[in-house]
């Protein structure tokens, strides 16, 4: 079911919330329980707005639902309790959705347990803390095509712990995610070679050294500026 006058919350379109009827004896609070409580035993649309809307009763009688939007609906909003539960989701599209909406607690259980999936690892990592993302590199280790992947949303620590990993690629991609001094170490161990890979490799490195070269001159004359300004208000 939808109208013109829908409104999106965290990418769903809702149905809007109705008007209590003047002529209904009951009082606002009671008519919008009886409306949640009608539309989680409604319709897709219906149930995705009674999980946006509603709160515990609704995500009890949801999160289990037989379509994975609805689900996905209740892993936005659900409570940290309702979200555990739904760790073991089958569909990835929902358990990416915890992984953006849920608490660190959710995320932290998601990497101990049985999360698998590169897409849904690249977003806890993305929205994780930094223990988050220790754990997200510790499960991907022996994964290195996963590992690639995540490698932009770890932590600076985990980064630079990659340059040792046993991957050339993946000691690249750490490279360029990384700092200069990182950078240049991984220039140092390519130099002598001479096939296709690491000359390529090399180009993007040294582009790469480049470019944080440029950020810390702008940030330097940043500072500069700042400080005569300063001092010219002295």
């Amino acid at each position: 079911m939808t109208c013109a006058c829908e409104k999106t919350i965290c990418g769903f379109a809702v149905l809007p919330f109705p008007e209590k009827p003047d002529y209904l004896p009951i009082s606002h609070e009671d008519f919008r329980q009886e409306t949640l409580a009608a539309w989680s035993r409604g319709g897709f649309g219906e149930k995705i707005a009674a999980a946006l809307y509603g709160g515990e009763r609704e995500w009890a009688a949801l999160y289990k639902d037989s379509d994975p939007s609805v689900r996905g609906a209740v892993a936005c909003r659900g409570s940290e309790s309702i979200q555990l539960k739904m760790l073991s989701d089958p569909e990835p599209m929902v358990r990416k959705l915890l992984a953006r909406y849920g608490t660190d607690k959710v995320r932290t259980a998601a990497v101990k347990g049985w999360e698998t999936d590169t897409e849904v690892l690249m977003e806890i990592a993305k929205w994780g803390g930094t223990a988050t993302k220790r754990r997200v590199m510790e499960l991907a280790w022996h994964l290195p095509e996963t590992l690639k992947q995540v490698i932009p949303y770890l932590s600076p620590g985990c980064i630079k712990k990659l340059e040792i990993y046993p991957d050339r690629e993946v000691q690249f991609q750490a490279a360029m995610h990384g700092g200069m001094a990182q950078c240049q170490r991984f220039l140092d161990t390519i130099r002598n070679n001479r096939d296709a890979g690491s000359w390529l490799m090399s180009w993007n490195i040294q582009a790469r050294v480049e470019e944080l070269g440029q950020v810390k001159k702008a940030l330097l004359g940043g500072l500069v500026r700042s400080r005569k300004h300063v001092e010219m208000e002295r």
